[in-house]
């Protein structure tokens, strides 16, 4: 082969792989049991800021603040600074030598107060939110702590579809109620909290008494995916990867 056709080749090799990637992420959400509540014709704004002043006392609760917060992450049931001193780093794992890793292994210590653990991908899992999207609402309360949660733009660029999902199956939310020895528990339990979600975006999802309610819960993450994967497969069955460049005419 070479060196031009190699170089032809190689978008083509990448877009394949990418869409193998899409397509099996895509399936994978496809072939779960998640379904997001969507906005009701006829919502009540009163019942939806009810639900979210029970979301915020989980939100303010440090088995969740302590790693929403601006740089370094808080630690224990008092929120106290970090020790030792952390940062975020750019993919919220850490800046080396002290990266999360370096103390949060795979799993809960068995021990009382020990650094907790977190599996993803059998890897150490433990981390905060990257340094692109801080998602940080230390100090924020009531509508002003609503917003950040809502808004894509702070909230991981999540819709409400999303950001559902991101509550009810995300194993670092759900470790918030499995956190090891020694740590306080969220106010209100795992199931509970669920439901004052969905409550939340059934009737609009609101922050304030005023504002106009959301009609729409958005889109899932697996339906993102489904359609990324079909403009990549339409892409790649159009053969412009593999179009070469017209010989230039000779002078």
């Amino acid at each position: 082969m070479t060196q031009r056709t190699a170089l032809l080749y190689r978008p083509l090799a990448f877009f394949a792989t990418l869409l193998s990637f899409t397509a099996t992420a895509a399936a994978a959400s496809a072939t779960g049991t998640f379904e997001p509540t969507q906005v009701s014709a006829t919502p009540n704004r009163g019942a939806g800021l009810q639900a979210f002043a029970q979301i915020e006392r989980v939100l303010s609760h440090p088995r969740c603040l302590n790693c929403h917060v601006p740089d370094a992450p808080l630690q224990g049931d008092f929120k106290r600074v970090h020790y030792p001193p952390v940062q975020r780093g750019l993919d919220g794992r850490g800046v080396a030598p002290l990266q999360c890793a370096t103390c949060h292994s795979t799993q809960n210590s068995p021990l009382a107060n020990a650094p907790p653990g977190l599996e993803t991908d059998g890897k150490p899992g433990w981390h905060m939110p990257p340094a692109h999207m801080k998602m940080s609402w230390l100090g924020l309360s009531g509508p002003a702590l609503c917003k950040v949660f809502r808004d894509p733009k702070t909230n991981g660029a999540r819709s409400l579809a999303m950001l559902e999902e991101h509550m009810a199956t995300d194993h670092l939310v759900l470790w918030a109620w499995e956190p090891g020895p020694g740590r306080q528990l969220p106010p209100i339990d795992k199931p509970s909290f669920d439901e004052q979600v969905r409550t939340w975006i059934r009737n609009g999802a609101p922050c304030n008494s005023s504002e106009p309610l959301r009609t729409s819960a958005g889109r899932t993450r697996a339906a993102l995916n489904a359609d990324f994967a079909k403009s990549l497969r339409v892409v790649s069955n159009s053969g412009v990867l593999t179009n070469q460049t017209p010989a230039r005419s000779q002078p």
